[in-house]
């Protein structure tokens, strides 16, 4: 299922990636099958595709310091057939503290 936000079905194989330490925030999930045809864009027509950024230090990727910042994979397995692992809240990088005074 393709969707913005959330927890990522990343395959079990795929570690949550991190950057300077700190775990980057999930962004988006896109199943291709699902999306249409875009002139120009070479995208494949099946696969996963996950986006990630470090949404607390934000690098605008102009400074090569700023490499890993963002991260994009490719994952030829459609999102429907990922055999995903339960990505608790603590392996996100938060704490049920940290939930808990957003909410507030």
């Amino acid at each position: 299922m393709s969707r913005l936000g959330g927890r990522p079905n990343l395959p079990k194989d795929i570690p949550l990636p991190v950057w300077q330490g700190q775990p980057l925030s999930f962004i988006a999930q896109f199943d291709l099958a699902d999306l249409p045809a875009a002139c120009g864009l070479a995208l494949p027509r099946s696969g996963s595709l996950f986006f990630f950024y470090d949404d607390y230090t934000q690098p605008t990727g102009y400074d090569p310091k700023d490499k890993g910042g963002a991260l994009v994979f490719y994952t030829p397995a459609a999102l429907a057939s990922i055999s995903t692992r339960n990505n608790s809240v603590t392996e996100m990088g938060c704490s049920a503290d940290d939930i808990t005074s957003q909410a507030n």
